[in-house]
Order: structure tokens, then sequence, then C-alpha cells
């Protein structure tokens, strides 16, 4: 096999998570080195024939979220989620909020695949007067 990317590693409260670095469709986190390998695997010979990534269903997701404590000390506590289809690899994108950074209300970023919510610890106290519901047509 000629493919020429690595196998990335990060740390998380979960242990360690894997991706291919080359950002082609089928890389995504996964939580063991023997399923990161298995994949990468098929992924280089993949990308030595030059396919295209196959059509796929999109059934399955993944999410990664990540929650980070803001100031010193912290005032304010951010999540950020990704979603990517468990069998490609393809991120989601999230639709509605803008894109930037904010504390008073949830933002993606440049390519919308992380949302940035911020977030606060315990159930709400105040109910809303009206709620929103809005149906795809």
């Amino acid at each position: 096999m000629t493919h020429d990317c690595i196998i990335e590693t990060r740390s998380h409260m979960f242990g360690h998570a894997w991706r291919c670095t080359c950002g082609r469709p089928q890389s995504t986190w996964m939580e063991s080195e023997a399923t990161a390998r298995a994949a990468w695997r098929k992924h280089a010979a993949a990308a030595d024939q030059g396919d295209p990534p196959a059509a796929c269903p999109h059934s399955t997701f993944t999410a990664d979220v990540s929650v980070h404590r803001i100031g010193d000390p912290p005032s304010h506590i951010m999540a950020e989620v990704r979603v990517s289809c468990a069998s490609c690899g393809v991120p989601f994108r999230f639709l509605g909020p803008p894109t930037g950074l904010a504390f008073g209300h949830p933002t993606v970023d440049l390519p919308a695949t992380t949302l940035h919510a911020p977030i606060a610890a315990g159930e709400r106290t105040e109910m809303p007067d009206q709620i929103r519901v809005e149906v795809p047509s």
C-alpha cells in the first residue's frame, strides 16, 4: 500500500481515540487501536485504488463531546459536540446556530461540524412562557 497518512491518537476521559489523519470521509475517531488499524487498512486500500467512498445510508452515528471550563477562576462551561456517521466517518453539519463563539447561545465553527454550546450545572429553574416547535416540510 502506498497510502501515506498516519494514525493519530488523543486522550479523553474514556481512554484513547484513534483516527487516520488524511481527512478522507472514512477518517473518524475510534475507541481502540485494533479497530482503527483495521479501518485504516480498508481505507488505505481504497485510497491506493483511487476509489471514492461508497454510498452510505448514514444510519448509525458517533458523537464526540468535550467540555471546557473557561476563565480563571472558571466562569463559563462550554460543550463542544461533533457528530459523524459511524459507518463511513462523514461529519454532520449543525443547522441553525450562527458561526462564531458566544457564551450566551450555541454557535458553530466555520464548517458547521462542531457545535459550541454554553452549559450550566443543574436543571432549568424558570420555565419558558412559550415553547417553539418547527416541523420539517
